[in-house]
């Protein structure tokens, strides 16, 4: 119910029309329509919720009629996460009221408001959450929808369970609407509460079955903007759907998706889908990449763009649920490992020192006390020693971290001019050009690949980074729409496309990166079904399939993504086949088994990765062998050997695994040795060390996995000094340690 209010009804006008079978207490909710009292059913002696239409309502208003369809659909609607109905009745005057079972809880909106911070507690509410979709689901199946649907409609009860209330706003699809009265004035938002349900049709209801632009039945903080645009023949499954993420907004975040400082700013951003300010605090919120990513995706601006219904929904979320539980439980039997070796370490040494104890008893029974007093003396001496040396090495290190810290500074500082010296050579270029054959898409593009591989490992240029990517997207924005404008459907625009999804990708825009890679989809398939002997053509359509796959995998709709993956597969073996001597398509062939194997791994299908990757690591021997000096083909080598090796290990070919872990091992120390200020040679070097270090102590071969563990530590080691910001790197040089402690507790 909508921010209930808990009043007496002991003179309630109420009580004695409904007296004859039910007992009234207080009133315990109020909503838009109704207002709910706790009653008692004196027929079957149970304690129920009576639900009566408010006085200030005609009996044949649009509102009575919807009270008494809440209780028709509510009454089909037999789920565990639905209030079932018990009865209905008539007052007097011709209102109806209901009873139905009484929920002991607090609603959602209510708990959410009581958290100290929009983080806490968050799996509790991500499971409630679960629950909800669930509900909805089952409605949907039914061909039902809620329209209403927020925190304050959702009962949690004292142990968990979830009700979803207040159906008053539901419809059946495809039912067809009575037309019986004229067409009323509309309800004025500029003093109404955001979160409350707001009534546009106070008389007649057929008028909220027909499109009436500006009229809208809803909460407007959770109201979908078709909904808010009053085009109440486009509202279905989805609109339900974009209510869900902004319940889901608001368990991440603390507030809906639309907020304002009056009801008519809510309901003019929730009509625009001004949904800025929620996508910022979503990116803020610290939750995980996954649950923003559904989120966002429920609030697709474009219902087409959200997920079909409920239960897709769910799926989603259920999905999401059990890969964390699958982490806890990994990270549960990593650290009961990790404390049955220290147990059994410790066990050792005290078994060693009870040994050595009696030994020394023995050989000490007879001294005399002047070998004590010698002891304690010499004792005295190295304490002293060791006091002055601990105190040399504080200095010590005290000095080195100073120093350490300016020449990090330094170094900053060198990284950024050269960045920026290099920004300005790309500039030019814009420029160069405009006077040469080459499309300024393609410079723009240069520039897209230049900041990636440029900026993304050097220490502290993040901010210039972005501001980078920026300025591309405003050149690609303009060279997009020019094209449109000169009507020049081609390669160059495709690409185009292309470049601005790279763009969003790398500034975290995930669902705009999909607009665009979907827009240069379409036009690369248009092309290639037009001319389909035209290679250029098919190639830009295979890519396009593999930026479709890369971006829905981000989304985490990981089964489009394999969809997607295949298809490109299909495009480049053809043009491969075609063309064999084509080292770039014989990359882009390698390419398209190296995602294949990727979502299969991540789909749990270990066989089918295995196959891809065997063939990814054929194609890209041949290359590598036909020309050892390109970095590029040497770098493709190592990552298909370290691919193969996680896919043995995974099904337990652990001296397979060991192999492919070498052979890799044996590309990356080349490839950093060539080029020893890369960080990100230098950081794979360290992921090459540490994955033979996992896999030999597997094996059993202990002392080897010391030494690989410690050459690991040593390469992270510089890279975490180099850049004691960065996260990763000393998240990488913790691990490390924590290896290295693990290995030597089984010496």
């Amino acid at each position: 119910m909508d921010n209930p209010t808990r009043t007496h009804a002991a003179d309630s006008p109420t009580r004695s029309a409904v007296a004859a079978r039910y007992t009234l207490h207080e009133e315990i909710a109020r909503g838009g329509m109704g207002e709910v009292y706790r009653a008692t059913d004196a027929t079957l002696g149970r304690e129920v919720a009576v639900k009566v239409l408010q006085a200030k309502f005609g009996s044949d208003s649009g509102p009575a009629r919807r009270f008494a369809g809440e209780a028709r659909i509510t009454g089909q609607l037999q789920h565990p996460a639905i209030p079932p109905v018990h009865d209905l009745g008539t007052l007097p005057d011709g209102r109806p009221f209901l009873a139905m079972k009484l929920i002991q809880g607090e609603t959602l909106g209510e708990l959410l408001k009581a958290r100290p911070n929009p983080s806490a507690d968050r799996g509790r509410f991500i499971a409630a959450f679960e629950a909800i979709c669930q509900a909805v689901a089952f409605a949907h199946s039914k061909g039902v929808i809620h329209r209403d649907l927020k925190p304050a409609n959702v009962m949690v009860g004292a142990f968990g369970e979830v009700q979803v209330m207040d159906w008053g706003l539901a419809k059946v699809l495809g039912e067809r609407p009575r037309v019986s009265g004229p067409r009323n004035a509309e309800v004025s938002t500029d003093t109404a509460d955001p979160e409350r349900t707001t009534d546009h049709h106070e008389g007649d209801d057929s008028t909220a079955d027909r499109t009436q632009s500006g009229q809208a039945l809803g909460t407007p903080a959770y109201m979908p903007p078709e909904q808010a645009r009053g085009e109440l023949d486009r509202i279905d499954r989805r609109s339900d759907v974009f209510a869900l993420g902004g319940v889901l907004c608001a368990i991440l975040t603390g507030k809906p998706p639309f907020t304002g400082a009056t009801g008519a700013e809510v309901v003019r951003k929730a009509s625009a889908a001004d949904l800025a300010d929620a996508r910022a605090r979503l990116a803020a919120c610290a939750a995980d990449a996954e649950l923003v990513a559904v989120c966002e995706r429920c609030l697709s601006a474009d219902p087409s763009a959200r997920p079909a219904d409920a239960g897709e929904v769910a799926g989603l979320v259920a999905a999401y649920r059990a890969g964390v539980e699958e982490r806890l439980r990994t990270a549960e039997r990593e650290r009961a490992a990790a404390e049955a070796r220290a147990a059994e370490q410790v066990k050792r040494r005290r078994a060693m020192q009870w040994a050595g104890g009696i030994i020394a008893a023995v050989l000490l029974a007879g001294t005399g006390v002047s070998l004590w007093q010698a002891n304690v003396a010499r004792q005295a001496a190295k304490n002293e020693a060791a006091q002055k040396t601990i105190a040399d090495e504080k200095a010590d290190a005290a000095t080195k971290a100073e120093a350490a810290t300016a020449a990090q500074l330094v170094k900053t500082q060198r990284a950024e001019a050269d960045a920026r010296a290099k920004t300005k050579d790309v500039e030019a270029a814009l420029v160069i050009a405009r006077e040469r054959t080459k499309s300024l898409s393609d410079v723009l593009g240069d520039f897209v690949f230049g900041i990636q591989n440029t900026l993304a490992n050097q220490p502290g240029t993040q901010e210039l980074r972005r501001s980078l990517l920026e300025t591309a997207r405003t050149g690609l924005k303009k060279v997009l729409d020019d094209a449109r404008k000169q009507g020049t459907p081609d390669s160059t625009l495709v690409w185009s496309y292309f470049r601005m999804g790279e763009v969003e990708m790398n500034l975290g825009n995930t669902l705009a990166a999909e607009k665009e890679y979907r827009a240069g989809h379409e036009l690369a398939k248009s092309l290639a079904d037009a001319d389909p002997k035209n290679a250029q053509a098919q190639h830009d359509l295979s890519v396009s399939f593999n930026r479709l796959g890369d971006v829905t995998l981000r989304l985490g709709q990981t089964t489009d993504a394999l969809d997607f993956y295949q298809k490109g597969l299909d495009v480049s073996q053809r043009l491969a086949d075609a063309d064999p001597k084509n080292a770039g398509l014989q990359r882009d062939l390698g390419v398209s088994f190296n995602k294949l194997g990727d979502v299969t791994q991540k789909l749990g299908q270990t066989t089918d990765a295995l196959d891809f990757y065997r063939k990814e690591l054929d194609v890209s021997q041949r290359l590598a062998d036909a020309d050892p000096k390109s970095a590029e083909l040497q770098r493709d080598l190592g990552v298909s050997f370290n691919n193969l090796g996680n896919v043995t290990l995974q099904l337990g070919q652990t001296k397979d695994a060991l192999d492919f872990y070498r052979k890799g091992l044996d590309v990356n120390q080349r490839l950093a040795a060539a080029d020893p200020k890369n960080a990100g040679l230098q950081r794979g070097l360290g992921i090459s060390f540490n994955r033979l270090g996992d896999v030999t102590l597997r094996l059993g071969q202990t002392t080897d996995a010391l030494d690989f563990y410690k050459k690991g530590q040593d390469v992270r080691q510089r890279l975490a000094d180099a850049d004691p910001k960065n996260a990763g790197l000393q998240r990488d040089l913790g691990v490390s340690y924590g290896n290295l402690g693990d290995v030597t507790l089984q010496l």
